[in-house]
Formats: C-alpha cells, structure tokens, sequence
C-alpha cells in the first residue's frame, strides 16, 4: 500500500469500530465484531477512502477506490453515482459510459448519467437514441435548458433546421436560460442561411450581456461575415475597453483578420462544435456559480465531444486551479496548441502552477522560455535565399486563409481546402498519397503523424490549430515518413 492510499485509508478502522457510520447501516449498527478488517479491500473501507481522497481533489485515487467498493456491491446507487461522477470528471469516457448504463439502469431519470449516454450516441451518430436520452435528462431547469440546447444540435446534424430552432422555444425558461437559448438560436440561424434572425438574435444576447467573451467573438464575426465590418470592430472595441490591459489575445488575434480582409466563417459551423459549445457556455455558468463539480462534468462533456476546444480547454484548467490540483491544469493546459493565440497566458498560468507545487527551477524555465521566445529577432535570410523563397510558391503558404478561420477538415471530406491542406503536408514532406482533394485514409495518415510531430493531440482531424501549424510551415516530417503514418491508423 502507497503512502497515499495508506493515508486515505486511516479512516475506514473507523467504520469497523463503530465511530463513524457507514454506508447501508443504520446509526446503531456496526459491522460484525467477528469480522477480520480488510482497509480498503473491504466495500465500507474502499468508500470512505475514496470519498476522503475525492474531498481532497485526488481524482486517481478516489476512482480506484469507488471502482474496488462496486466490486463488493455492482448495483450499489450510491457508490454507481460516486464513481460516474470521479470517472466522468477524469474524462475517463469508456469507464463513465459504463457506469452511467448502470447508473440509469436503477435511476431512469439520472441527469448527468442520460447526457453521458446521449453524447456517447451523438458522436456515433445514433440520432434516435441521443435523442431520447435527452429528453430523459430534462428534469430541472438546468436539465430542462441542456436538453432543448443539446436536441437542437441534434436536429442541426441531420439538417432539420427548422425543428431545431422550434426546440430552442421555452417562453417559460427564465431569463438566465433565454440568453442561452437566444445565441444559440443565433448559431444555428447562421449555419441555416438565416442571417437576419441570426442578427436578431445576436442583438437580444449582446443586449442582455455585453461581457461575455465568447458571445462577443461570435457576434464580432457574425457581422464581419455579414459585411457589417465597422459592427464588427465596435464589438471587439467595446470589449478591449472594459477589459484590463489591451484586451484578450484571442479577441486581438480577430481583430486583426477582420482588418486584413481574411476570410471568416462564423465561430460554430458543424453539429458538433455547436453541442460542444451547449455545455462549454453552461459549464462556464455553473463554475461561476460555485457549482464546481457540475461545471467540471459538462466541460468534459464538451470536450470529449470536440477535444480540442481551447475555451474548454482553458476553463477547465482554470477550475483545477482553484481546486488547487495544479498538476491536473498544468496537463490540460498542455492540449491547448501551441499556435493558439492563448500560448504565452497559458505558459504563464502553467509557471504560476509549477510554482504552487515547489516545481520553482521548472517554473523559472517555462518563464524564461518565454522571455527568449517572445524577445528572440528572426534569424536573417541572406539575399539569395530570400529571392528563392519569393521566387518559389510554398505549398503551406496557400493555406493562409483556412489558418485565419476556423474550418475543420476531416476524413470524407472534400474541396479545395482538403488539396490545399494535402499539397501542404507533402511540402513539408509528408507522405500524402495524392492531391486530389478527397480526406481519405493516406490524408488522416498524414495529420496524424504531422500532430504526433508537433505534440499536438493526433486524431487525424485537421482543425484550427493544426492547419495554423501547417500553414507557419513547422514541423516538417522525419524520415521515413510512410512507415510512421502508417502505423498510426
């Protein structure tokens, strides 16, 4: 037994003694005197661990535990709640899926238990049934506002757009929930071509609250998409100025593309960014109401339904920060790409956590490469070199304007983009059967090998981030490359 485990494990003697109660005994009663006390092998000992290692923030710990209790008793309500929640947390999706089975299996109507198993079928494109576990999981307000969010993404990924902006409908809901419910009907008035309801209702949500980041980002680029450029800036403006400082990275980083001219798509463009966005927005309300622990489980869900969503991403980090797991935001800020606007904030909130856990000399370093990366002078191209490179038209140039959006390519698609991203990767030389414009199997391969290069996380989806690293021309491939792609499908 670990130090650790030892030290979760002091409290279940406890039990056997009769000091503390324990789970499915009644006040007066206690375990049987004859019975030899097993630490946490036994179900109460593994319990009262775990609920001790999980109100100490230790995640790892608390779920073997829950997972050693259910040994002794499966169908135990209790310990399947406890242990979907640490699982579910974790972002332990296969164990979590499992367990919510269970979990709803004995409580029908278990709320987070019906959202997991309505994502696991949304992302297997199991319409009906993610359908059906929503609709079990509108209990409550916050249930009844998930559910006609989530079922309206659900409508929006086979094209029933007219049924899906109907389920964002509840006149009932209080004015918290339509602010919700108003911007994503904006969202998906603007992947329907709807653009002056979209325009409607992004004026409703800005008027309601300007504050919000993430609105604000969408509703700038809504009215830049529009033509409504001078909208667009005022937005941004207006942001930067009640902000402290010169404003988020992210929304100077749109400032910039918009003055360029850069073409722009609007900040949700597919069913599954905008599910994602269903519980990242409600996540983010949760937390900043104090429900941690809630908050925490909807920014998984939306994780594990776009892994790569940086606000997620940054806000998740942000809430083990004040849980005080610092080793736990240091690794989540770490999935945010490296070419995200964010780079140089996460590296610091990254420093300021290896600080917190005595990691002082490591701490220093992250700060000081910083420093050298922010203050280093490009090397200089000798004239020669610098007319050669005028001269010759560079392949992952031509995705500047994919690198100023926000598409995301992946396996089946095809257009121009899918030829302008495969003639990148094969300039950077990677082994990209042809460019034929058509994301198949040898394109993956190559994706997936670039972001295994660049530590990025490889699952052979080409969004933002990555076609921002193609497109700055990083990374380019090891020898031989075919094999290594190959081994990665």
């Amino acid at each position: 037994m670990s130090i650790r485990r030892g030290r979760f494990a002091i409290f279940a003697p406890l039990v056997a003694l009769g000091l503390i109660g324990a789970p499915g005994l009644s006040r007066g009663e206690t375990a049987e005197p004859g019975e030899a006390f097993e630490g946490t092998r036994s179900l109460v000992g593994s319990y009262l661990a775990g609920r001790f290692a999980r109100a100490q923030n230790d995640s790892e710990e608390a779920a073997d535990f829950y997972r050693n209790a259910l040994i002794h008793d499966p169908s135990n309500e209790l310990l399947l709640e406890q242990a979907f929640q640490i699982e579910a947390a974790r972002g332990d999706w296969p164990r979590a899926f499992k367990l919510a089975e269970d979990l709803a299996g004995v409580q029908k109507q278990h709320r987070m238990a019906q959202l997991a198993l309505a994502l696991r079928d949304f992302k297997a494109n199991d319409w009906k049934d993610s359908e059906a576990h929503f609709k079990s999981a509108g209990s409550g307000p916050i249930g009844e506002l998930t559910s006609a969010l989530a079922i309206a993404w659900v409508h929006v990924s086979h094209n029933e757009m007219s049924e899906a902006l109907a389920s964002l409908n509840l006149p009932k809901q209080a004015e918290w929930a339509q602010f919700f419910l108003r911007y994503h009907r904006a969202l998906i008035s603007d992947i329907a071509g709807k653009h002056k309801e979209a325009r409607a209702s992004y004026d409703l949500v800005y008027g309601q609250d300007g504050r919000t980041l993430r609105t604000a980002l969408a509703f700038a680029r809504h009215a830049a998409i529009a033509g409504d450029r001078k909208k667009a800036l005022s937005i941004i403006d207006a942001h930067i100025a009640k902000s402290q400082g010169d404003g988020h990275p992210l929304l100077r980083s749109l400032r910039a593309a918009i003055e360029s001219g850069a073409t722009l798509k609007p900040i949700v463009t597919t069913a599954s960014e905008g599910m994602a966005e269903v519980f990242y927005g409600l996540g983010e309300a949760l937390i900043g109401e104090g429900a941690v622990g809630v908050g925490v489980l909807y920014m998984q869900m939306a994780l594990y339904v776009e892994p790569e969503h940086q606000f997620a991403l940054a806000a998740l980090a942000s809430a083990y920060e004040g849980n005080k797991q610092y080793a736990d935001a240091i690794k989540t800020y770490e999935r945010i790409p490296v070419t995200s606007p964010l780079t140089t904030a996460v590296e610091i909130r990254k420093a300021f956590n290896l600080n917190s856990l005595d990691k002082v000399d490591e701490a220093r370093q992250t700060l000081s490469r910083l420093l050298d990366t922010d203050g280093k002078a490009a090397p200089p191209v000798a004239p020669k070199a610098a007319e050669q490179k005028a001269a010759a038209p560079n392949p992952a140039s031509e995705l500047g304007e994919l690198a100023d959006g926000d598409d995301v390519l992946r396996l089946g698609d095809k257009g121009d983009g899918v030829q302008k991203l495969q003639s990148a990767l094969k300039s950077l030389g990677y082994d990209v059967p042809t460019s034929d414009g058509r994301f198949g199997v040898g394109t993956r391969s190559a994706v997936m090998a670039f972001q295994k290069k660049n530590k990025m996380r490889a699952d052979g989806v080409a969004g933002p981030a990555t076609i921002r690293a193609i497109a700055a021309g990083g990374g380019a491939a090891p020898a031989p490359v075919a094999h290594a792609a190959a081994a990665e499908v």
